[in-house]
């Protein structure tokens, strides 16, 4: 999910992102996950709409040489 620099503070975010609880829970899924950078301004905004930072879970990777 991602909202336009240019359109972000209208509201816009909180619409899409309340869609998505809103679906998950009408199908019956046990909650939603989402990955931001720490750096993103984003994770204020997720903070702000009830997502907490997971304790115990590790997202890693692999990157590709050039």
């Amino acid at each position: 999910m991602m909202v336009l620099p240019d359109m972000q503070g209208k509201g816009i975010g909180k619409i899409l992102l309340n869609a998505i609880k809103s679906y998950s829970e009408q199908h019956g899924f046990a909650g939603v996950v989402l990955y931001t950078s720490e750096y993103a301004p984003a994770m204020k905004f997720y903070e702000k709409n009830g997502f907490q930072i997971s304790k115990g879970v590790v997202c890693m990777f692999s990157q590709h040489e050039a």
